[in-house]
């Protein structure tokens, strides 16, 4: 499963050499780097990065796994929440 790990993320640092703005890519590529490495740093820079790529695009903002990590969705930024709690504030305010 280790050497499954490594493939993925070699085909991910190859998808983001391709196409750098693919925020969905970035996304994702950020999740892998903190749910396996848990390098902050890294996972918050790709994140950012895909935000920046794609600041419109639900399925990017709400890439992170909030309470299993600390890359925060720009809206959680904004209202110092993690998105989970975003998602359950929406959904009361209907």
């Amino acid at each position: 499963q280790k050497g499954d790990m490594k493939r993925s993320e070699e085909y991910y640092e190859r998808a983001i050499l391709a196409d750098p703005h693919d925020g969905e890519v970035l996304s994702q590529y950020a999740k892998l780097q903190w749910d396996v490495h848990k390098d902050q740093g890294r996972a918050e820079m790709y994140y950012d990065q895909a935000v920046q790529a794609a600041p419109d695009d639900w399925l990017v903002l709400s890439g992170c796994s909030c309470h299993s990590c600390l890359v925060p969705c720009l809206l959680a930024k904004i209202m110092m929440q993690c998105c989970h709690c975003m998602l359950d504030w929406m959904m009361m305010s209907r």
